[in-house]
């Protein structure tokens, strides 16, 4: 279920970046930030489907600024 509203919110995302939507960067950080809760309930849902060259925990690299025209 929280899959397809990550793939929502990523749709969304495109799209708004491609019609202009001021509000788009919060529709992709919505789903990034999604997705990564998702990613960190499936590592302690199924401890066992977590691959072991994987770090155990998950930590986030800084988002680069972004160039405005």
């Amino acid at each position: 279920m929280l899959g397809r509203v990550v793939m929502l919110l990523a749709t969304a995302s495109y799209r708004a970046q491609h019609h202009g939507d001021p509000h788009a960067g919060l529709y992709g950080q919505a789903a990034d930030d999604l997705y990564d809760l998702v990613l960190r309930l499936d590592a302690e849902l199924n401890p066992a489907l977590t691959p072991a060259s994987e770090p155990a925990a998950l930590t986030t690299t800084p988002v680069p600024a972004r160039r405005t025209r």
